[in-house]
């Protein structure tokens, strides 16, 4: 028998369960079972079988014995050969399965558990909110609802408030979904050589399937329909915009469509302890890139060869394994050009680093759509006493803010604790941005819960991430900040970025 083409264990296992409750199989293990036929097997139930049959013959030899004694009634039949549909029709009795197979997934296929933890989180906000669903077309929110991260962002995520959840996944990714979602994946044919169509439309034939099942119980649905920041997942990402809601409204205009842009960035705010692990990875993984720094960094190198070279160091480490995809931007900023960090990005230059030099180091990576915001600050040669002194600044600053992190503390106390040294060094004007911000699903979010800002109504909670960055810019001369990525424990604080 061929091997099942999207042979997955998610796949397998729905079928066993199903058939399982049905009384119709009994396992001791994955590579003996005994078959049940009690009564000639309906068509789905004939397919359930089939299918299961299918999927262990994928990754071991497998053949069926009855244990009746009657001649006329004793079966043993190779599964390995090609099975026409309805082809195993077996007679009531009782049949031993033997699949060879040991039950150990292999590795490459079967990287991470579905995060239970974080769908039944959604399923009791979804409780407390006005919508029956939520549905959404953007990798990040795809991620959060699914735990698979889309490469192209053509994905969509189906969540119900009874906890069904489906990703309308295309072809090629299904690959990538099945290592990493305990979602129902449905895959669709993108528009190829036999078409040529945006990939909204490739989308109507799953989402009227999705949508038949949500039925008129399911009136009230929630989309992204404000403005929000988006990582990027790969070079180009799709974007649905509005061209989703009209297909909705099509295809199920009985559902009232409403923004659920602030149900899902407080959902996204406090992380899973899963969330958290890769998160952790992320910063081990991006702690790889800027290892080399203190040794590169030198007179005479332009910006862009010190970026390279991180970025290089980033992309080659073997701690990446560890992960399914990673992904990272390291930038370089010197002397004049490092006062200019304090804007909303990071630019590296051609300048010339020369003697004497801040040479700041920003970089935001990525693990398997987990992002980190981290920045190291460098000098070329010896530093100055202004430089010592503005380092003693942001450090003492850093250490007020990791103090002042705990439980139910409100973010703006945070963000005072930091500036509240600054100031008392007499940096308090060169602090020119908020202490912190959310980081996880994005990098760089001013908007990003909890805000860790002066003004900020946000309280801390077990379980949000953010970063720290005390920062003192000058104009002319040059900026310092040290910016780590940390984690609210019960205890106070878990700063993920160790070095």
């Amino acid at each position: 028998m061929a091997a099942h083409p999207r042979a997955s264990k998610k796949m397998l296992t729905q079928n066993l369960r199903r058939l399982e409750a049905d009384g119709i199989v009994v396992r001791n293990d994955m590579s003996e079972m005994v078959l049940h036929v009690e009564y000639d097997l309906n068509h789905e139930a004939r397919e359930e079988i089939c299918s299961l049959l299918d999927h262990l013959a994928h990754w071991g030899r497998l053949y069926v014995t009855s244990r009746a004694t009657s001649p006329e009634n004793d079966v043993q039949r190779s599964l390995l050969t090609d099975r026409v549909e309805g082809a195993v029709m077996f007679q009531p009795g009782q049949f031993d399965i033997h699949s060879g197979f040991d039950g150990n997934w292999p590795e490459e296929r079967f990287s991470m558990a579905v995060d239970q933890e974080r769908h039944a989180r959604i399923v009791g906000s979804l409780a407390d909110s006005p919508f029956d669903a939520v549905i959404c077309g953007s990798a990040t929110e795809v991620l959060l609802l699914t735990g698979y991260w889309p490469v192209m962002s053509a994905s969509v995520a189906v969540f119900t408030s009874d906890g069904e959840v489906k990703v309308i996944v295309p072809e090629d990714e299904v690959e990538l979904a099945e290592k990493t979602t305990g979602a129902e994946i449905i895959p669709y044919e993108t528009a190829g050589l036999h078409a040529l169509h945006p990939a909204i439309q490739s989308l109507r034939t799953p989402l009227i399937s999705v949508l038949q099942q949500l039925g008129a119980s399911h009136a009230k649905i929630g989309l992204q329909l404000e403005q929000g920041v988006r990582p990027a997942s790969y070079a180009v990402s799709t974007q649905f915009r509005s061209s989703l809601l009209k297909l909705l409204s099509e295809l199920h205009p009985r559902a009232e469509y409403i923004a659920c842009d602030e149900f899902l960035e407080a959902l996204k705010a406090v992380k899973t302890a899963k969330e958290l692990e890769l998160m952790q990875k992320a910063a081990v993984v991006a702690a790889a890139g800027f290892a080399p720094a203190n040794g590169l960094i030198r007179p005479g190198l332009r910006e862009s060869e010190v970026s390279a070279a991180l970025q290089a160091a980033f992309e080659r480490t073997q701690l990446a394994e560890t992960v399914q995809r990673t992904s990272g931007y390291f930038f370089c900023m010197s002397g004049p050009n490092s006062a200019k960090a304090a804007a909303a990005y990071a630019r590296t230059r051609q300048r010339v680093l020369e003697e004497g030099d801040l040479v700041m180091i920003h970089a935001n990576t990525c693990a398997d759509g987990y992002w980190t915001d981290i920045t190291r600050t460098f000098t070329v040669g010896r530093p100055s006493d202004r430089q010592m002194t503005m380092r003693e600044a942001v450090d003492e600053a850093r250490r007020a803010a990791l103090r002042a992190i705990y439980p139910g503390v409100k973010a703006r106390e945070v963000d005072h604790a930091a500036r509240s040294v600054m100031r008392s060094h007499g940096f308090g004007e060169a602090f020119k941005h908020a202490t912190g911000h959310g980081v996880g699903f994005a990098a760089a979010n001013p908007n990003g819960l909890p805000r860790i800002h002066p003004l900020s109504p946000d309280v801390l909670e077990a379980g949000m991430t953010f970063n720290i960055e005390p920062a003192a810019y000058f104009d002319g001369y040059g900026g310092m900040r040290h910016c780590d990525l940390v984690a609210v424990n019960a205890d106070g604080v878990d700063t993920l970025t160790k070095f």
